[in-house]
């Protein structure tokens, strides 16, 4: 199973939270290819065989195509979910202290113009846990990326180095002092833009992804090590658990 969303499976406030798992458990034993280090790491202690392969990009669209970006500070992606709420927080913030610009573009060629006019991108993946493809994206466009910092195991997997090929912040306060930094110096800045747009090419283009996920499926497939319990045996189950109408639940749970 190639999933790129199971990390709502344990974000607070999404509502597919714990539905992923109980998925998965009817399913018996397949691989589950998801895009967090971390992310496939809750997996496997549950028993599952998780795998990861990061989000990515398409290199035959989204490239670096300008250096005169007029766009000091800006963001293009959803903020409108309740997922989002922390991401859209954080863009807020910035839109009034820095003039950061949020861009609305169709996907495709106007996306990637959109990326281009960029000079510092602002990701906002709080309470996600791993890096949304915009990230990617960007820097293969040539912006310098801030980006929410989703801590080592992450960074590590990815090859993510803090003012080296990313710019990574934890609050309000890291992220003021960096980019205050960054505007005052426009040639660590651009030295950053340049290694972030190796790395995306060398590591999150899809040709290099199809290599990586090749030899994910080639793997022999690990024995089941996972029991279903009696709610994921009924069919309505999942539905259930999720329901804010849980006076159903609890009379089969009384009845068990």
């Amino acid at each position: 199973i190639f999933e790129y969303d199971a990390c709502q499976n344990y974000v607070p406030a999404s509502k597919y939270r714990g539905r992923f798992s109980r998925y998965f458990r009817r399913l018996g034993g397949p691989r589950i290819v998801v895009s967090g280090a971390g992310l496939a790491e809750r997996l496997r202690g549950e028993g599952f065989d998780g795998q990861f392969l990061p989000k990515g990009y398409d290199p035959r669209l989204i490239r670096a195509e300008s250096s005169a970006r007029d766009v000091p500070l800006g963001f293009i992606g959803s903020l409108d979910r309740a997922v989002y709420a922390q991401r859209k927080a954080m863009v807020e913030r910035c839109r009034e202290k820095f003039g950061l610009q949020v861009l609305r573009t169709q996907p495709g060629v106007e996306y990637t113009q959109g990326l281009n006019r960029i000079r510092f991108f602002l990701s906002a993946d709080i309470g996600l846990g791993e890096y949304m493809a915009k990230n990617f994206e960007a820097m293969a466009a040539g912006c310098v990326l801030l980006t929410y910092n989703q801590g080592e195991t992450e960074n590590r997997a990815l090859g993510f180095e803090d003012m080296g090929n990313v710019v990574l912040y934890r609050d309000d306060t890291e992220l003021d002092e960096k980019l205050s930094r960054l505007l005052a110096d426009p040639a660590l800045a651009a030295r950053i833009a340049a290694s972030g747009t190796i790395l995306a090419r060398e590591r999150f283009a899809y040709d290099r992804m199809g290599e990586r996920l090749a030899r994910i499926l080639q793997a022999p497939l690990q024995p089941r090590m996972t029991e279903l319990n009696w709610l994921d045996r009924l069919p309505w189950g999942e539905d259930a658990q999720d329901s804010s109408d849980s006076s159903i639940l609890w009379a089969v749970a009384l009845l068990v």
